[in-house]
């Protein structure tokens, strides 16, 4: 998983994911965060 969304070297990485278990956004600031929330809920 790590080197398929790009982050196979980090020290780590953040993933919003939503009810149904799907990837939203991978190592989203706080805005992109609001944004999606607001979408989803």
């Amino acid at each position: 998983i790590w080197k398929r969304y790009g982050i196979g070297n980090a020290g780590g990485g953040r993933f919003l994911v939503g009810r149904d278990g799907k990837i939203l956004a991978i190592n989203p600031d706080a805005a992109q965060v609001e944004a999606i929330l607001e979408k989803e809920l």
